[in-house]
């Protein structure tokens, strides 16, 4: 299914989502086995849509932590971005 939905883009990822996996590549806590912007951009190649962050939602994204989401800001984040996608923010 997840095959299916990729090859016509229909999944999709935080911007964030590529900053946290470089990171974790350069701390050696997350294998690739390449450079973490190729892979990046093989996967958009292959049909991964990313979606960007805007201030609305990183800040409507510190509220979250308040309704027992993970402290992490960069996970709040993460969720609210797709959140934001289908819904007004």
């Amino acid at each position: 299914m997840i095959t299916d939905r990729w090859s016509v883009g229909s999944i999709a990822v935080s911007a964030v989502t590529s900053w946290e996996i470089a990171i974790l590549a350069e701390r050696n806590r997350f294998v690739l086995g390449r450079d973490p912007a190729r892979r990046r951009w093989d996967r958009i190649a292959d049909g991964l849509r990313e979606l960007p962050l805007h201030g609305t939602e990183a800040v409507r994204a510190v509220a979250l932590e308040r309704e027992g989401f993970h402290r992490d800001p960069t996970d709040r984040s993460s969720w609210r971005l797709p959140y934001s996608a289908v819904t007004p923010c």
